[in-house]
């Protein structure tokens, strides 16, 4: 699998039918920065520090559940 980094993800996004220049024009859009930094600071607060993770109500769910669990977190807060 290898080393992880833009270039790899590039070329995924690119077989998978993306615009890779939009994407590399994207990423240098202040308000895609803006955004990632508000998402990190939010799952940094609440100690999450994996994905998938998901925040259902006031219950954080990590790793890759299922829909099964994801569900059952949501009918919690409902409850």
């Amino acid at each position: 699998d290898g080393l992880k980094n833009a270039e790899t993800a590039l070329d995924l996004a690119e077989r998978l039918g993306a615009d890779r220049q939009a994407i590399i024009n994207e990423m240098e859009n202040p308000q895609i920065f803006e955004s990632i930094q508000e998402v990190y600071g939010i799952a940094n607060g609440l100690g999450i520090t994996g994905t998938p993770s998901y925040i259902a109500g006031n219950e954080v769910v990590f790793g890759a559940v299922g829909y099964t669990e994801l569900k059952q977190a949501v009918e919690n807060q409902t409850n």
